[in-house]
């Protein structure tokens, strides 16, 4: 084995299996998806443009790593190592993030039969150890499809881990949800917004905020929300018909209930 093997060990041990001629293009790949990584982290609080760098990440890795456009194609059985371990968590939290949020929203739905199949959903994949899922994923479901149809290999492995990830940060998120108190919805509702508006602007901000760990930056309009309370934006209510006056709230850090003076008075509470 030693013989057969040669000097390649510590290929096999990094990159797997995959062919010692195209080396270069597994790493450059796995450079270009920490790159898009540490964008989407670190810059995209700033522009939420940056936030498309992480699957633009893995496009460039898919890429070079599988071939195409000009590369030699290379199959996925030959993938492996460090860099198939990158692509497999970045892809993995991409897809999980939101499902768990809309799991999380979908188990505190007030319709029944959506409450109850998010509830089923998350208590069925949380109760299932991951190497189950990885072996139906793997081996049983192409068994339910007909020959030459079941999906890639690693595209079945990357669903099943999703899936099974997303199950477990929706009870995250759905902490935080429980941790906003009610009458921010109610203030939401009294301005105008109807429930997803609510939702993105008031009440994830605040369960995000609660949920996720403080060193994580977020994105966008999102994490400046995340940091400075409720969307910063200005928001406008649409005047009722035949009213030239619509009103306007300002910004969680400058609004002021209180007599003309600005003080606070007995009975006036603050929106944040």
């Amino acid at each position: 084995l030693e013989e057969r093997l040669g000097d390649r060990t510590p290929s096999l041990v990094l990159l797997g299996r995959y062919p010692i001629d195209g080396t270069w293009r597994i790493v450059v790949g796995s450079i270009a998806l920490l790159a898009g990584l540490a964008a989407a982290l670190w810059l995209a609080p700033r522009s939420p443009r940056w936030l498309l760098a992480w699957p633009a990440g893995l496009l460039v890795f898919a890429w070079l790593a599988g071939g195409g456009l000009g590369l030699e194609a290379v199959p996925t059985e030959l993938w492996g190592g460090l860099p198939l371990t990158l692509f497999l968590t970045a892809s993995t939290m991409l897809l999980a993030f939101p499902i768990a949020i809309l799991l999380a929203l979908g188990r505190r739905s007030a319709l029944p039969a959506l409450r109850a199949a998010c509830t089923v959903w998350i208590e069925l994949v949380r109760g299932v150890p991951l190497v189950p899922v990885l072996f139906i994923a793997s081996f049983v479901f192409p068994l339910l499809l007909s020959p030459g149809r079941s999906p890639d290999l690693l595209a079945r492995v990357v669903v099943a881990l999703a899936l099974f990830a997303a199950a477990y940060m929706a009870e995250v998120v759905r902490g935080g949800l429980q941790s906003v108190p009610k009458g921010q919805l109610e203030a939401a509702a009294s301005i105008g917004l109807g429930w997803w508006g609510a939702q993105r602007a008031v009440v994830l901000p605040q369960a995000l905020r609660a949920a996720v760990p403080a060193p994580v930056p977020l994105p966008g309009q999102l994490g400046h929300g995340l940091r400075h309370g409720v969307e910063p934006e200005r928001l406008r209510v649409e005047p009722p018909a035949g009213d030239d006056d619509g009103v306007e709230v300002l910004e969680p850090d400058r609004a002021r209930v209180g007599g003309p003076d600005g003080r606070r008075r007995r009975g006036d509470e603050r929106v944040a």
